[in-house]
Parts: C-alpha cells; structure tokens; sequence
C-alpha cells in the first residue's frame, strides 16, 4: 500500500500535465506587425486528434485605421493632406504539421503551414483631380479641384506556405510564434481616381506577386 501510494505522488504531477493536454486544446494568437498595417489578425488554432502533430487554423482578420505606415514603404509619396484610412476584412485557413506530439506542442516545436486567404479593402483618400460640382445653372459639371474625396476598392486572393517555430514564452499557457511566410496573391481593384494607388509593393493593399517575410505572433492555451 505505501509503495502505491509513493508511486502515485510521483505520477499525479506528470499525470496531470498529460491530461491537460489530452483534454483537447486551443490556441489563440495575434499578430503584432499587422497592428502598423492598421489589422487585427487573431489565429484559432485546434488540435485535429488527441496526441497528434496537426492542427486546423482559422484566422479572421480586420482592418481600421490610417494608411500612414504603409504609405511610408511605397513610392506613393502620400501627403498628409490626403487623410487617407482604411477599412477591411479577411480571413486565412491554414492546415499546419508539426514536429512533435502534443506533449511537447507548447516546447520548441518546429512547425510546417499552408494556407488559403482572402481580403477585401475599402481606401479612402483625398488628392487634386476631376470631380462634379453643382454649377449655377442648375447641371452638374467636371471640374479640377485640389481636395477631392475618392475611393479605392481592393479584393485580394493568396496562398502562403510557413515555417515556423512555436515554443512556451513566461508560462505554461503562453506562447510565442516565430515563422517565415512565403506566399503569391492576386489582387483586382477598381478606383474612382484616374488610376490604382495602393498596388507599389508587398506591403501595400492591393499588392499582386510573390512574397517573403518574417513574422511574429503570441498566444495563449485555453
């Protein structure tokens, strides 16, 4: 009896780590780069079985706020009278395999993602150009004017493969994610300005080609 007694004290720790594991998990994540970008990127990741190495992620994905950091990486030599801000939307499914079981998911953990994506991005902005303006007859004529409101419509597919390495940040239930993105999106626009303005490069809205990145993500274990 005090030999099983002394064998149970010694397995409840490890016992308990086990179970807490076992009885499923997920794992929210945000992306702090995306916050310059003005988005909100937040990751809901689920284990597919008990003790396996695969996991299904969602990521929904918002944008509000000043065009201001990306203006500042392109050619578009945006002024700030422009007032330009952005609002969108987006969401990512994304499969990912990882290196070891789920004992040691939250512990130096290599990590191989592919994925699917989708955005669409609402721009505003305000440049000189041709707009309508109410003349004293009554009919409505095309003017040049150097504070017209105009609009930017993007929508924008990907595909994007990672590799990753998760590993536990302070605690038990705290994470940080470190991964290189390598993907290509495709993105059609239409513009009441004369031509498209947020199409210069990979950071930009409305960007069509291949990429590659660095990035970083912190979660947390529910």
């Amino acid at each position: 009896m005090v030999l099983w007694a002394a064998l149970l004290l010694v397995s409840f720790p490890a016992l308990a780590q086990f179970n807490k594991y076992q009885n499923g998990w997920f794992v929210l994540r945000v992306s702090p780069q995306h916050l310059l970008l003005s988005g909100l990127h937040l990751d809901v990741e689920k284990q597919l079985k008990q003790a396996g190495t695969q996991s299904l992620l969602f990521s929904p994905r918002v944008y509000w706020g000043t065009t201001r950091f990306v203006d500042n990486f392109t050619v578009r030599q945006e002024q700030p009278e422009d007032k330009s801000r952005v609002k969108g939307f987006g969401a990512e499914l994304q499969h990912r395999l990882y290196s070891t079981d789920l004992i040691d998911l939250y512990d130096h953990n290599f990590y191989f993602g592919y994925g699917v994506n989708f955005h669409r991005f609402g721009i505003r902005f305000r440049k000189e150009g041709w707009g309508e303006e109410l003349g004293e007859d009554g009919l409505y004529y095309y003017r040049l004017g150097p504070d017209r409101p105009f609009k930017e419509v993007v929508n924008r597919l990907g595909a994007v493969l990672y590799l990753g390495l998760q590993e536990r940040f302070l605690s038990d239930r705290l994470l940080v994610d470190l991964h290189l993105a390598m993907g290509y999106t495709h993105s059609s626009g239409s513009s009441s300005y004369p031509s498209l303005r947020y199409n210069r490069n990979m950071l930009d809205y409305g960007y069509t080609g291949f990429y590659l990145y660095p990035g970083v993500k912190l979660g947390v274990v529910l």
